[in-house]
């Protein structure tokens, strides 16, 4: 199955990285700086070392930075990606060990992408999410982008290098806008020897989903033939760290339900 791939990768190193430095980058437009971008902002993007949004609009109050694109729709995501990517590259550059892309309506753990990563040095190159093969071929690996993806330091490195001086990435033309930006940047970090870290837990859960956790908890109907899914509470990952498809509203319930709820012992 194309979204059921056990890679039975070892982690990089069996040393751990304590307080890794993640890096938060989330795509948004302007129609929602006030609604999905500022829940994001509001909930889980405060558990990120430093989080920036990119948009075809600046924000300062977010922050968002504008990327120049020939159009902002979706079929020009990968301008947006590449731009957005590059600038925080630079911009923050040594003050990250993890990139960690996403939407405005993804959903994150943060607390538990740091637990996944600290076990990878970000000095290799490495990245982690949820992986799709290219029409079922396991050879043509990439992460769904909206479930989201961590890239280590170093994969960032060679990326940003492929950027300014494509070598490897032979068919990547930088002045083209357009593709499926998730495919497309995961091809070349391919093509770069980056790695697809195992992001599955001790007991062969996922952690990374591109759908809503009611979705695969409940889900109503036939669920999606190319996505295998374990129904019931047994879907996913004690600790998940994605999902995709999150209202604002709802971003606000489950980061109340993680972060703040209590629950209290009988006496």
């Amino acid at each position: 199955n194309k979204s059921d791939l056990k890679l039975h990768l070892n982690n990089s190193s069996t040393k751990v990285f304590k307080n890794p430095r993640i890096l938060c980058l989330v795509t948004t437009q302007p129609k929602n700086h006030k609604t999905k971008a500022l829940a994001v902002k509001e909930t889980w993007g405060k558990a990120c070392d430093i989080l920036y949004f990119a948009s075809s609009e600046a924000d300062p109050e977010l922050p968002a930075i504008a990327v120049e694109c020939e159009s902002y729709d979706h079929d020009h995501l990968l301008c947006k990606n590449i731009k957005a990517i590059r600038y925080g590259a630079h911009k923050f550059k040594g003050r990250f060990d993890w990139l960690f892309k996403a939407d405005d309506d993804t959903f994150a753990v943060m607390d538990n992408l740091k637990y996944l990563v600290r076990e990878s040095d970000p000095n290799d190159a490495v990245w982690f999410g949820c992986p799709f093969a290219l029409g079922g071929n396991r050879t043509k690996l990439y992460m769904s982008g909206g479930a989201g993806y961590a890239i280590s330091s170093e994969a960032i490195n060679r990326l940003m290098n492929e950027f300014e001086n494509p070598s490897k990435c032979m068919d990547w033309d930088l002045k083209r806008e357009t593709g499926a930006d998730d495919w497309e940047i995961g091809s070349c970090l391919n093509k770069l020897n980056v790695k697809i870290g195992e992001e599955r837990d001790a007991v062969n859960k996922k952690r990374f989903f591109p759908f809503r956790p009611e979705e695969l908890i409940y889900p109503k109907g036939d669920f999606y033939d190319w996505f295998k899914t374990y129904n019931g509470l047994d879907c996913c990952s004690n600790k998940t760290i994605a999902f995709h498809y999150v209202s604002a509203e709802d971003m606000y319930v489950y980061h109340f339900l993680i972060h703040h709820l209590i629950v209290k012992t009988s006496i």
